[in-house]
């Protein structure tokens, strides 16, 4: 029986582990899945046994961005709309743009990683991508501004061209094309274990 849960935390040792965990939405960003970034990435902060966390996504792809049909006030469950009142900007936090943890995250990457899942990306210090990863900024195909951090951190970590690509075309870019820039600190196999600790992102 699969997980219902949108984003999986598993604590081991001095690692915390956040899945994104909507792999028949490719891992869009939903709600329940902000509010549990948000709480995973508090935790972090306030135990002290973790020195690191890893994050990953379910099902062969990291993140296709925000979810537009359920971000709509209207279908956020009532206990999850009370979260969003009681702490302000709970889903920059959750996304890493405001109040990022002290303590280092790494991303893991398959699959799909567009959108606000590139925009995530630039928040980690440490990217690790399979050579099935493929990363952009596509929120211009529907009129609307990479909000995320993308004009501000892209141009920053990647040749200086890219970024104007990226964000006024909506392209994407394979991995083994984006492995010489910051995007990606290093790559792996589809498929293989990645990092040291023998994990599988898949």
């Amino acid at each position: 029986m699969s997980d219902p849960r949108h984003a999986i935390v598993e604590k081991e040792g001095h690692l915390l582990t956040v899945t994104l965990n909507r792999p028949e939405a490719r891992n869009a960003f939903s709600p329940e899945m902000l509010v549990g970034m948000y709480d995973a990435w508090r935790q972090l902060d306030a135990d002290d046994e973790l020195r690191v966390a890893i994050l990953t996504g379910a099902g062969g792809h990291f993140c296709a961005g925000a979810d537009l049909k359920t971000m709509h006030g209207e279908q956020t469950p009532p206990d999850l709309k009370k979260r969003f009142d009681e702490v302000p900007e709970l889903h920059w936090q959750a996304l890493l743009r405001h109040k990022r943890p002290q303590k280092p995250i790494i991303a893991a990457v398959e699959g799909y990683a567009v959108a606000g899942g590139t925009e995530i990306l630039q928040a980690t210090e440490i990217r690790v991508a399979s050579e099935s990863a493929r990363f952009g900024v596509a929120e211009v195909r529907w009129s609307l501004f990479p909000v995320g951090g993308s004009t501000v951190r892209l141009r920053r970590q990647i040749p200086s061209r890219a970024p104007r690509r990226f964000c006024s075309q909506a392209s994407s870019s394979p991995q083994r094309r984006r492995s010489r820039s910051a995007s990606s600190g290093a790559s792996f196999p589809r498929g293989r274990r990645w990092l040291r600790h023998g994990r599988s992102p898949t």
